[in-house]
């Protein structure tokens, strides 16, 4: 597994340390607390406020008319989001929604300008936070038009084992510390919940997943195999 180069197109975005305490610093008086699965803001709403994860996880999203969701980034701490509304100043492309209790920082745009202005560590922390999603939006493309359904459950089972996993006694084995369902799958993969169970279900009998305690754990040098082959 190529945890390096591959965690960085994972849509599982997460800032370093530094960032979350940088943030702390200038920021500690605007975090707010939004429950499980409590709608931070929508597609096409002008928002006033930049946002930054402090802990927990917020998914971003995109919908149609007809009502289809389309799942894109999973922020997680340290990951700035609404950053686009903040430059160009039109409405928000996604959505975002708290995945579990989380709590954020909310940047009112005006606290958000001065500091840009003032200090250039801010303008870097959002210009590195927007290019880090063009590319994981630039990969979410490419699985789109030239991966298979197999291959695309495959390759977000290895970004969560990047973003949440830790080496078990055998080193080939990696445990996702988080309790992951065939939902959660089909959400950040974009197909339906059959398509995927069925794909978990081959994944197993091949011997590239299984379940332990409730926690899914991936054999870490298989999947590399599977994915290349």
């Amino acid at each position: 597994m190529e945890k390096v180069c591959m965690s960085y197109y994972s849509p599982w975005i997460e800032g370093k340390v530094s960032c979350l305490e940088y943030v702390e610093t200038f920021f500690y008086k605007c975090k707010k607390i939004y429950n499980k699965e409590q709608i931070i803001f929508q597609q096409g709403e002008n928002l006033n406020s930049l946002y930054v994860v402090k802990n927990g996880r917020v998914r971003l999203f995109m919908s149609s008319e007809d009502g289809d969701v389309f799942h894109t980034i999973i922020a997680k701490p340290g990951c700035f989001f609404g950053e686009v509304g903040f430059i160009d100043g039109y409405p928000e492309d996604s959505g975002a929604i708290a995945i579990v209790r989380t709590e954020i920082y909310v940047i009112p745009y005006k606290d958000a300008y001065e500091l840009l202005l003032e200090d250039k560590r801010f303008g870097l922390l959002l210009i590195n936070s927007m290019v880090r999603k063009t590319r994981v939006y630039n990969k979410i493309i490419e699985n789109l038009i030239f991966k298979d359904s197999f291959k695309k459950v495959a390759m977000q089972l290895i970004n969560l084992a990047n973003a949440h996993g830790v080496k078990t006694e055998d080193k080939n084995i990696i445990k996702v510390c988080i309790k992951v369902t065939h939902e959660d799958i089909s959400n950040i993969t974009n197909l339906n919940r059959v398509t995927v169970s069925n794909i978990m279900s081959y994944l197993a009998k091949q011997n590239l997943i299984f379940k332990k305690d409730g926690f899914l754990h991936i054999n870490n040098n298989k999947f590399y195999t599977y994915l290349h082959y």
